[in-house]
């Protein structure tokens, strides 16, 4: 029966959602290499558990989840650290961070919803079948 495993994979992807979005500072003056150093650890558990577990999500939540990976990259790759030694940002790419953390907290919202709605389905799916077999 696939729904246990499914089920699993939708709390984990919940899970790993929330540890992306714990390890993004609300502004990039909190951006540091130990920062950073966090954030690909993350990344790096998302990755191996997106390989060998993602087709038991439902397609909704799977196209949400790489929309939040994609930005989690954009996020770090993208800006990364200031590339002097004052670790200063000016104010356009501090604009343009936020915009883009701003889009990336849209995502992972987004992501955790489809992922949430797809873990309700394979609650109720054992319980409806549990219930037709007995009419």
């Amino acid at each position: 029966m696939l729904y246990p495993e499914q089920l699993k994979a939708h709390q984990k992807a919940y899970y790993l959602l929330r540890e992306l979005n714990k390890s993004f500072p609300p502004s990039i003056e909190y951006m540091s290499e130990e920062r950073i150093a966090s954030i690909e650890r993350v990344r790096d558990e998302v990755d191996e558990w997106w390989a060998s577990t993602r087709f038991y999500l439902d397609e909704e939540s799977q196209d949400r989840m790489l929309d939040a990976i994609t930005r989690v990259d954009e996020l770090v790759l993208d800006y990364g650290l200031p590339k002097d030694s004052s670790h200063e940002w000016d104010e356009d790419k501090r604009k343009s961070w936020l915009k883009v953390r701003s889009e990336f907290t849209r995502c992972i919202d987004a992501a955790m919803k489809a992922v949430e709605k797809g873990s309700r389905k394979h609650l109720e799916e054992p319980e409806k079948q549990h219930t037709e077999g007995k009419s």
